[in-house]
């Protein structure tokens, strides 16, 4: 029985990335430019998310990853938020879309090692 409740917070973890995924390109909506270079820079801050994400776990939460996840998620919300609200310049708006995208890719790590 415990095992299916593992089962089945995994797979809501899983479809929360999901969501988290579409927020991110929904925010990449914002930007100005080639599409083609933001889809490549969307796919290099994902893939660095996800590679450096336990060294992140490691400073941010001491080795706890659900609140190295709880962090991400806190970090993903405040850049989102920032992208939308406030007028910002285009370079400014590119970073805090790479941080954005950087740490959907540490959530993403992060559901493994929950």
């Amino acid at each position: 029985m415990a095992e299916l409740g593992v089962t089945y917070r995994l797979i809501l973890l899983f479809f929360c990335i999901v969501n988290i995924y579409f927020f991110g390109l929904y925010n990449a909506s914002e930007l100005k430019g080639n599409p083609i270079k933001i889809i490549i820079m969307f796919g290099l801050a994902e893939v660095l998310g996800i590679l450096f994400g336990d060294q992140v776990i490691q400073i941010i939460a001491k080795g706890n990853s659900k609140v190295a996840m709880l962090s991400a998620l806190l970090i993903i919300t405040l850049t989102s938020s920032c992208i939308k609200i406030l007028d910002l310049s285009e370079g400014t708006l590119l970073v805090l879309f790479l941080v954005e995208i950087f740490f959907i890719g540490n959530a993403y790590n992060c559901v493994f090692t929950v």
